[in-house]
């Protein structure tokens, strides 16, 4: 192991224990509720706007529901930047400390927050992990190549990924964490190596401590027997620093499989949760742990003076599971699984100190469909693709105030097979207006909600707003037509 690495653990460890002291009391996490009430007096505004002005923001300033735009930002980005993109697995929207979580401890991620860039309206394209997965490949919604849930779903290697894209251009890529969109051995075989990813330390699917599936560069390794997330991302800056050395940008797309089931957290982890229940404990002990690896990642990019122009985009691949009892949504409807705001609206962060120079919160509507658009325009390629999601860059820049397009969803729990234009649950997302449409052999149901005004989706405008559900049906409509059309011509 380098020693640099090494010194970099040792820093951040100095770092999380200094930064977990002072962002936790002596009492545990279930005894803070009286805080975080006090704190949610706080009004949106004010808090927005400490952020911008780069106050240091306590975890549970933000308020829960709806955070709003302060933009603010440079008319130039750096050109060519490393990137990392980082997910996590079912942490619903409201599971951080920066969105007042009764539990959960995020220290490096709220520090993130307060440095970069937060989306309070971001999206995962599928209430569910692999079509999130291929939509941030491909920048394609995953009906288009019939992946339509968990069972079955694995990239369509005809696809052109973002990696490809990026190593095409001199990127060195990387993969480090759950795949999940395809097997690692037999006749359909589809890696991370055959996907653009010079490197890859991967597993096929979630993993936990003990886990013996996973494969480095198409060769199995013994179990892993240290906490998973510390793992990967000790792979991830192994293969950060010989790019270094090397002088090339590099890609790195790290997936952790926290805090998905099974849950079986460090000790040192579950530690600030001993009042909760067992389950809750390895729960938040997961998430913990993940963001402790967050930390040895930052520390080591601003060790290796990198950091500057890397950039760390974080998201989560679905909304919570809702199996602990705490509020993972932070008061939206349905939760992983469902296409109501719970079920896909995620937490999602970008860090990136040369690019982002002010610290700011949009409540623009974005998704993972716009990664991949939005990492071609930074890396400054010009690939003429049909892609679903839209480059984000202007906003970086502070140029976009609204978006100029809808995002579409189109999910069925269990519909493994694509077999008509209309068929499931989709809905068209043409803020602030949210349209919900559901085709069963009864027929099409349609429903829409003003998400500015009602986030939680409790009051059902079609019948009184027949115009505008009419007009986005009809849009909604056209574009099955164009996914069915490029499913059914493969």
């Amino acid at each position: 192991m380098h020693k640099s690495y090494l010194f970099c653990l040792c820093l951040s460890l100095l770092s999380l224990f200094v930064i977990g002291c002072s962002n936790r009391p002596d009492t545990p996490p279930a005894q803070e509720q009286g805080r975080v009430e006090t704190e949610q007096n706080r009004t949106v505004t004010s808090v927005a706007t400490e952020i911008a002005q780069g106050t240091d923001v306590p975890p549970t300033a933000v308020p829960i529901i709806e955070p709003t735009a302060v933009v603010a930002a440079p008319s130039e980005l750096p050109a060519r930047p490393n990137i990392i993109l980082l997910m996590t697995d079912d942490q619903g929207w409201g599971e951080t400390g920066y969105m007042n979580h009764p539990h959960a401890l995020t220290p490096n991620l709220d520090q993130m927050a307060a440095n970069g860039l937060v989306f309070t309206h971001f999206y995962a394209t599928a209430p569910i992990c692999s079509p999130t997965r291929v939509s941030i490949l491909t920048g394609r919604h995953p009906y288009r190549t019939g992946c339509m849930d968990v069972m079955g779903c694995t990239l369509d290697t005809t696809e052109i990924t973002i990696a490809q894209q990026l190593q095409t251009a001199g990127y060195a890529t990387g993969h480090f964490g759950k795949w999940h969109i395809g097997r690692f051995g037999g006749r359909n075989a589809v890696t991370p190596g055959m996907s653009g990813f010079d490197t890859w330390v991967s597993a096929p699917r979630f993993f936990d401590i003990g886990d013996d599936t996973f494969v480095r560069n198409g060769t199995s390794i013994p179990p892993i027997e240290i906490d998973t997330s510390e793992f990967i991302v000790t792979e991830a800056l192994q293969f950060i620093e010989e790019n270094m050395a090397a002088d090339q940008p590099f890609f790195a797309v790290i997936w952790y499989a926290a805090p998905h089931t099974p849950w079986d957290a460090m000790p040192e982890d579950k530690a600030p949760f001993a009042d909760l229940s067992e389950d809750a404990q390895n729960y938040y002990g997961e998430l913990y742990g993940m963001d402790r690896s967050l930390g040895l990642l930052r520390s080591a990019l601003q060790e290796w003076g990198i950091a500057d122009n890397t950039v760390l985009w974080f998201n989560s691949d679905n909304g919570a599971a809702n199996r602990i009892p705490a509020d993972g949504v932070a008061g939206l409807s349905g939760q992983k699984g469902s296409l109501q705001e719970g079920g896909i609206r995620v937490p999602a962060v970008i860090e990136w100190p040369s690019g982002i120079t002010s610290r700011f919160v949009t409540d623009t509507p974005a998704g993972t469909l716009d990664i991949y658009p939005t990492l071609l325009e930074l890396a400054g390629i010009e690939s003429g693709l049909a892609l679903d999601g839209i480059s984000l860059v202007p906003l970086l820049k502070g140029e976009m105030e609204t978006r100029p397009v809808p995002i579409p969803f189109w999910y069925e729990r269990n519909l493994l097979e694509f077999t008509a234009q209309e068929l499931g649950t989709s809905v068209w997302l043409d803020y602030p207006y949210k349209l919900h449409k559901t085709v069963t052999a009864e027929g099409t149901h349609y429903e829409l909600y003003d998400l500015a005004a009602d986030p939680a989706e409790q009051n059902d405008l079609a019948a009184q707003e027949a115009e505008i559900v009419n007009r986005l049906a009809a849009a909604q409509t056209a574009w099955q037509a164009d996914v069915w059309q490029d499913f059914t011509s493969r």
